[in-house]
């Protein structure tokens, strides 16, 4: 009985092959750089609960202030109060209030709520009386938060490109591991995609000069994919 070989796959295909292991090796690389580099350059996110049993514990010796409202000023605005506990930056948004029954503005009401005058709020806390609040620069280069970190707007960019570059390689390479390319690219569209991406760039495609795995007997599929990334809007 003779056994039937499969073909070869052409040359060109092996060589994209090839170009494409690298280009997920270059993805991993970059993912573990700026993995690296969060903690460094970017602010912890932190409770209002959080600030005030450091201030009381004395671990606080500066909080910066941000946005608050000026002095006789009515109405609401979100502050930023930056402050240092161990070796990460930390800040906390809080809604600030020139009067207490003012209902929060929409979109606005899952913040902690500082009334009245901010600064004495703070200080109140501290019972050495050594703590210095002062003004701080404004966060808005600051970007968005992500994970509970902070990010510097161009660390912003910097995920942004990753996350391109992770569809790039989704889009263009074999089957990858573990899920269709429907279920990643559900994962990589929603809230999970903080996760999605680092986790694909590792465990998703097989590295240069090795082969291709055969397709699992079982994967997760697009639409288990797209079920599961609904799950935590149905939370909310």
């Amino acid at each position: 009985m003779t056994t039937m070989e499969a073909p070869a796959p052409p040359a060109w295909r092996a060589r994209w092959l090839v170009c494409h292991g690298y280009l997920r090796l270059a993805l991993l690389v970059s993912v573990l750089v700026v993995a690296a580099t969060v903690p460094v350059v970017s602010s912890r996110t932190a409770s209002l609960a959080e600030l005030q049993g450091a201030i009381e514990a004395g671990r606080v010796g500066q909080v910066s202030v941000s946005g608050a409202l000026p002095s006789g000023a009515t109405g609401s605005r979100t502050a930023d109060l930056v402050w240092q506990d161990g070796p990460n930056a930390r800040v906390t948004t809080v809604l600030h209030l020139s009067d207490g029954s003012q209902a929060p503005p929409p979109g606005l009401a899952n913040l902690d709520q500082v009334v009245g005058d901010l600064r004495h709020q703070l200080e109140s806390w501290d019972g050495r009386a050594t703590l210095r609040v002062v003004d701080g620069a404004d966060l808005a280069a600051h970007g968005t938060s992500i994970a509970g970190w902070q990010l510097p707007a161009w660390l912003g960019q910097v995920a942004q490109w990753l996350w391109a570059a992770a569809v790039l390689v989704l889009t263009t390479g074999p089957e990858p591991r573990w899920a269709t390319r429907w279920a990643w690219f559900w994962a990589f569209i929603s809230p999970l995609a903080v996760w999605a991406v680092p986790l694909f760039a590792v465990a998703s495609v097989p590295l240069p000069g090795r082969p291709s795995p055969r397709r699992p007997h079982r994967q997760l599929t697009g639409g288990w994919a797209f079920l599961l990334v609904l799950i935590p809007g149905f939370g909310r």
